[in-house]
C-alpha cells in the first residue's frame, strides 16, 4: 500500500478518511480498488514528531478479534470485518501533507491538522489504520456493476432508545422524556426550550419504531434537516447542496441518477423515502441494532457511578480499571457461562458467573423501566425515582470488579453502537428506466431481505432493485473515555435543565 495512492476524502470528530484512486491510472496498487483507509486524526498530528526508516508502505495485519467476537455475531448480515493496517510513519506523514495541499480539507477543520509537539505526545510503537470497503461503490457480487447504476443513502441513526435507568442523576432527568440526539442538538443550537419548529424534528425512537409510517417520518425528518446525519450519494459524488446555509439534496442531481420515469418535480426525493422505509421497516436490521444499543442500562450517569466503584476497587487507579474494561477482547474468546438477566440477554459479552448482585440490579431496573413505560409520557413523581435511584446505588455499592467490568463493558459496547453509520445502496439495471405514474400509487415491496451474502431485492413498479445495507464505524470505545464522562453528564445539567424546566406545569416537573 502506497502513501501516494490515497486521496482525501472526508473526516469527524476523531478519523480522517482517504480513498483510493482507483479511477486514475496513477494508482500504483489497483487491488485496493474500492476501499477507504480510516486513520485516527491523533496520527495525523503526530506525523512531523517522530522519524523512522524512509518507508511510505503500509503492512496489513489482524486486529479484528473484538469485531468478530462482539459485532459480526449480531449484525452479520451487514458488516464486513474491517482490516487493521500497520502504517509507518512516513506513510502517515506524506498523506497528511497531500490533504494539506489538495485544497479539499473544509476551512472549519483545518484547526484539527495542525502538528503537535514530540514533548507532549506519547509515540506508539507505531500508527495503525482501518481498511474499509467504499460503499458508495462496492455492490454485492451478485449484481453486475459493469450493466448497473446505483444510488447510495448514508445514516447516522443515533441511539434509538431513551433512558431507563433509575440512576439517572435528579438533574438531568429530562432524559426519560426525550433521546440523547434530541437534547444534544438543542444544546447546539441554542433552544433547550419545550419542542417547537426550531428544535430538530427527527427523533431516532421514530427511526426504530417498527412501525412503518413512524419509520417514514423519522426518515422525512431527515430528509428535511439532514445535517450530518443523512448524506445521498451516486458513486462518489454527493447529492447534497446548500440552501440558505444547510444541506439539502440537489433535486436535479438526483433526478438524474434515479432511474424513474414520470415522477412530477421534486417528487424523487419523497418517492427515495418510500423505498428506503420499505426495505427498513421490512429488513431485521435496526431491531437488531438496536439489542445492542439498549445493553445501556445504566444510563451515563449509572455508568459513572460504576467505573467510580471499580476505581475503588483497583485502590484508586484509574488506569488498572480502565485496563480491566479494555480486556474485552480477552473475555469474548471464553465460553459463556450462566445465562444474563433479559436485560442483557441480547450481549454477546460473558455474563459473571453466580452474579446475584447483577440479577438485582436489573430487577430494579426492569421494574422502573415499566413505571416509565406505564406512566409516559408524563415521569414518575420525585418520591418513586429518589427511592428506586436509592435502592440501585447502594446494589452499585456492593458490586465487585468482575461484575463492575461486565456491566460497564456492556455500557462501553452499547456506545459504540449508538455512533454507527450505515449505507443503503441500491441497484439499477443500466439500460432499464423504470415507468413510475405516481409516485404515492406506486407498488413498493420487498421480495427478499438480505442474508448469506446476498444482497436484498424490492420491487418498484414490478422491476426488481437490487440492495443492500452495511455498517460501518463499529470501533471499540476505549474505557478512556469514563474518566472524563461525568464532567460531560454535569455540562447538560447546568444548560439544559432550566430550559426543560421553564414551560412545564409544577406536578410532574422534570427533578421536582
Amino acid at each position: 500500500m502506497i502513501a501516494s495512492d490515497w486521496t482525501y476524502a472526508g473526516e469527524g470528530g476523531k478519523h480522517v478518511i482517504f480513498a483510493h484512486r482507483s479511477s486514475t491510472a496513477n494508482a500504483l496498487n489497483p487491488e485496493w480498488r474500492g476501499c477507504l483507509l480510516r486513520i485516527k486524526k491523533d496520527y495525523l498530528k503526530m506525523a512531523g514528531c517522530f522519524k523512522d526508516l524512509p518507508n511510505s508502505v503500509a503492512i496489513p495485519e489482524d486486529t479484528c478479534l473484538y469485531f468478530r467476537s462482539c459485532i459480526l455475531p449480531k449484525l452479520a448480515p451487514y458488516v464486513d470485518a474491517p482490516q487493521s493496517i500497520r502504517l509507518h510513519w512516513s506513510f502517515v506523514a506524506v498523506i497528511r501533507e497531500a490533504s494539506l495541499t489538495s485544497g479539499k480539507i473544509p476551512e472549519g477543520r483545518l484547526k484539527d491538522w495542525s502538528l503537535v509537539s514530540a514533548e507532549s505526545m506519547e509515540k506508539p510503537m507505531y500508527p495503525t489504520a482501518s481498511l474499509v470497503p467504499d460503499y458508495r461503490l462496492q455492490l454485492p457480487s451478485s449484481v453486475n456493476f459493469s450493466k448497473s447504476r446505483s444510488i447510495t443513502v448514508e445514516i447516522k441513526p443515533k441511539a434509538g432508545y431513551r433512558a431507563y435507568s433509575p440512576l439517572v442523576h435528579p438533574t438531568t432527568r429530562f432524559k426519560y422524556r426525550y433521546t440523547r440526539y434530541t437534547f444534544i442538538q438543542w444544546i447546539k443550537t441554542g433552544n433547550v426550550s419545550v419542542p417547537s419548529n426550531d428544535h430538530p424534528a427527527y427523533d431516532p425512537v421514530d427511526l426504530f419504531s417498527q412501525d412503518a409510517q413512524t419509520v417514514e417520518r423519522a426518515l422525512l425528518s431527515l430528509l428535511r434537516e439532514p445535517r450530518n446525519n443523512f448524506i445521498v450519494w451516486h458513486g462518489r459524488e454527493s447529492m447534497m447542496t446548500l440552501k440558505n446555509g444547510e444541506p439539502t439534496i440537489d433535486d436535479r442531481k438526483l433526478s438524474d441518477a434515479l432511474p424513474f420515469n414520470g415522477l412530477q418535480g421534486g417528487e424523487e426525493q419523497n418517492f427515495l423515502i418510500r423505498i428506503l422505509t420499505s426495505v427498513l421497516h421490512t429488513e431485521p436490521f435496526l431491531q437488531d441494532l438496536l439489542q445492542l444499543q439498549n445493553l445501556d442500562i445504566l444510563d451515563a450517569d449509572g455508568a459513572v457511578l460504576v467505573y467510580r466503584r471499580l476505581v475503588w476497587l483497583c485502590n484508586g487507579s484509574e488506569d488498572e480499571a480502565e485496563i480491566l474494561i479494555d480486556r474485552l477482547d480477552s473475555l469474548v474468546s471464553q465460553t459463556l457461562g450462566e445465562a444474563p438477566p433479559s436485560l442483557n440477554e441480547h450481549s454477546p459479552i460473558p455474563f459473571p458467573s453466580k452474579s446475584n448482585k447483577i440479577d438485582l440490579i436489573c430487577h430494579a431496573i426492569q421494574t422502573f423501566r415499566e413505571i416509565l413505560l406505564s406512566q409516559e409520557p408524563i415521569i414518575p413523581n420525585k418520591q418513586i425515582m429518589d427511592s428506586f435511584r436509592k435502592r440501585t446505588v447502594g446494589i452499585v455499592e456492593t458490586l465487585d470488579k468482575e461484575e463492575c467490568v461486565y456491566l460497564l463493558q456492556n455500557w462501553m459496547l452499547s456506545l459504540a453502537m449508538c455512533d454507527i453509520s450505515f449505507f443503503v445502496s441500491f441497484c439499477f439495471e443500466a439500460s432499464k428506466d423504470i415507468d413510475v405514474l405516481h409516485s404515492g400509487r406506486c407498488a413498493v415491496t420487498v421480495k427478499s431481505t438480505q442474508k448469506d451474502g446476498l444482497p436484498g431485492l424490492v420491487e418498484i413498479a414490478g422491476e426488481d432493485v437490487f440492495y443492500q445495507i452495511r455498517v460501518i464505524d463499529t470501533d471499540k470505545k476505549p474505557a478512556r473515555k469514563l474518566r472524563y464522562r461525568q464532567r460531560k453528564e454535569e455540562s447538560l445539567a447546568l444548560f439544559a435543565l432550566w430550559e426543560c424546566r421553564k414551560d412545564e406545569p409544577e406536578e410532574g416537573r422534570v427533578g421536582s
